[in-house]
């Protein structure tokens, strides 16, 4: 068994990880903006049968959470601000040029540079110090009832595939 401990900046984030035979579980402890906390666990199984402890690929199985996750997005003038359940806020300004992602457990230097594809679709080039590390998609349903998000991890290291999320409005 492997376990390591991550804090990142502000400690609004606590990650522990454990491996067993082929399977990582990934537990993450959040300080929301309200002072409260939301566990999240995902499990993995190593996708490639070589490697040792963290090295090599992994692909993701199951996500449980304690606390629904909860975007809510904002008007603001002709863009958009989404503000996530951790107090982590973007403003996408579709205007071709990179916004700044804030919040307690965001990496320094992440920006989105957010397009309007058609009124219910939405491209987003997430960068890191102006390295592009990955893009999203958000889809809106024809009823306005289900967001659908998916992204991919770029760069070296990174498998390729999604992570989609599905959001229904309550």
């Amino acid at each position: 068994m492997f376990a390591e401990r991550d804090r990142c900046r502000g400690d609004a984030r606590t990650r522990n990880l454990q491996i067993a035979g082929r399977t990582l579980t990934e537990t993450t402890i959040i300080r929301l903006a309200d002072g409260s906390t939301r566990r999240v666990i995902r499990t993995y199984e190593r996708a490639q049968p070589n490697g040792k402890g963290l090295v090599g690929w992994w692909d993701p199985k199951t996500l449980k959470s304690d606390t629904p996750d909860v975007s809510r997005f904002e008007r603001v003038g002709s863009g958009l601000r989404e503000i996530g359940a951790a107090g982590d806020t973007a403003t996408l300004t579709f205007d071709g040029k990179p916004a700044p992602v804030t919040g307690g457990a965001v990496i320094r230097g992440t920006a989105m540079n957010a397009r309007l594809v058609d009124d219910r679709t939405i491209e987003i080039v997430t960068t890191r110090d102006g390295a592009r590390v990955g893009h999203s998609t958000y889809q809106l349903s024809a009823d306005g009832k289900t967001l659908t998000t998916s992204f991919v991890a770029e760069g070296p290291g990174t498998s390729g595939k999604p992570t989609v999320s599905i959001y229904i409005k309550q």
